[in-house]
């Protein structure tokens, strides 16, 4: 069962995202836009027979009179319906989506075996590919160690073509499956790089990629910047990492960026917030049986100021984070108002790879607020120019949301 407090996902409002879309990732949430969820794994069959009832209430004969009915339908269609032909396989998916359609749950939703694999890449945070950042087909970064990186890639470069066929006409979703895969095949590609005027042919062997999501760099006299770009399986591990460098660097202050940061996967967002939060609650959830689960971090929490960036597009994962981070008296938050999404989703696999989600959980802050369709209000409300929303990227010196957590920060060090 997976639980998620992630803000991509399908009926989810279109997130404006300033960060470039990532190249061979497979990311099925970017399909489905995984709206804002928490998210659980539950490996079980959909109808489980128990007392000579099923699980959902149905006896024997209500079940057979159900998928008789089903049976019915599904082989007058295929008998009788003239307009096209539709495989019996796409009939039985369309029924299962029409259970999640019936839902008032614009989260709720039935993945078939090829969707879901690809939402699981986004959530674990590593693929088979070539190791690639593009905006286009302009190459934005290469991740470290790829095997683009290897295969002397550079950022810069423009992907002309795949296989031989011209890229320059295809979706971002259609580029990225022609150059992700499993891992240990092979993807003929062709670039350009402006630099010289040059086109180069490469053969990169598809591997494991791990995709970047925390970034750190030391803004002024120990007073670190670091982003989270989402909370994937990955990002404990990263974070981890960037912690330890930023603390061996002399970390006197922190701004954690979580603009645009749409959420993922609970048990991520529990292990930063164990490293920033003191010993105490973090945040709890209630289900429709009213059963609650409270979150508690360990540790001493930060010891140096701290602040937040947070925007319209920080969401559920970001929420529960910055919401506890600024009850608990931890940092200030600067920006504007959150997405607002305190509801957890939970995912079932099953066997044949396919899987369903719904909502099944409230979350809570400490203080025992429900943000849901209200967001969070930073402590200090500034927004970005229409002018910079637009930008891909926005220097740092004009970031009115940055420079203004980076006055705090000086504020409370004394400078």
């Amino acid at each position: 069962m997976g639980e998620e407090i992630d803000s991509r996902g399908r009926g989810a409002d279109a997130a404006r995202c300033r960060s470039p879309f990532i190249l061979g990732i497979g990311t099925g949430v970017l399909i489905a836009l995984l709206a804002v969820g928490l998210s659980i794994l539950v490996f079980r069959p959909v109808i489980v027979l128990g007392g000579g009832q099923y699980e959902n209430g149905m006896d024997q004969q209500q079940m057979t009179e159900l998928l008789s009915k089903a049976n019915r339908i599904i082989h007058t269609i295929e008998k009788e319906y003239i307009l096209e032909d539709v495989a019996v396989e796409d009939l039985v998916e369309g029924m299962y989506k029409g259970l999640m359609d019936v839902l008032e749950d614009r989260y709720a939703a039935y993945y078939t075996a090829e969707e879901y694999a690809e939402i699981k890449i986004n959530t674990e945070g590593s693929y088979g590919g070539v190791g690639i950042s593009v905006a286009g087909q302009e190459v934005v970064s290469v991740y470290e160690g790829s095997p683009a990186a290897e295969a002397g890639v550079q950022a810069g470069d423009r992907l002309v073509a795949v296989e031989g066929e011209n890229v320059s006409e295809m979706s971002s979703e259609d580029l990225r499956s022609r150059i992700s895969g499993q891992i240990g095949e092979v993807r003929n590609l062709t670039f350009y790089r402006p630099a010289d005027g040059s086109t180069y042919d490469v053969a990169i062997t598809l591997a494991k990629v791990e995709i970047p999501t925390v970034f750190w760099h030391e803004i002024e006299n120990g007073i670190m910047y670091l982003q989270i770009t989402s909370f994937d399986t990955v990002t404990e591990d990263q974070f981890e990492k960037a912690w330890q460098e930023m603390m061996d660097a002399g970390m006197k202050g922190l701004i954690l960026d979580l603009r645009d940061n749409l959420g993922g996967s609970l048990n991520a967002v529990l292990a930063v917030a164990d490293k920033l939060i003191p010993e105490g609650l973090i945040a709890y959830t209630e289900n429709k049986q009213g059963e609650r689960q409270e979150f508690y971090a360990e540790g001493e929490g930060i010891q140096a100021p701290m602040a937040v960036l947070v925007n319209e597009y920080s969401a559920s994962a970001s929420e529960l984070l910055s919401g506890a981070l600024k009850e608990r008296d931890v940092a200030v938050l600067v920006g504007t108002t959150t997405f607002g999404k305190g509801i957890v989703q939970t995912t079932w696999s099953l066997s044949d790879g396919t899987a369903y989600k719904m909502t099944t959980a409230k979350y809570y802050t400490p203080e025992g607020n429900n943000i849901h369709g209200t967001g969070i209000t930073p402590d200090i409300e500034i927004d970005l120019t229409e002018e910079q929303k637009q930008m891909s990227e926005v220097p740092e010196e004009e970031d009115i949301q940055l420079q203004t957590a980076l006055e705090a920060i000086r504020t409370e060090l004394g400078e």
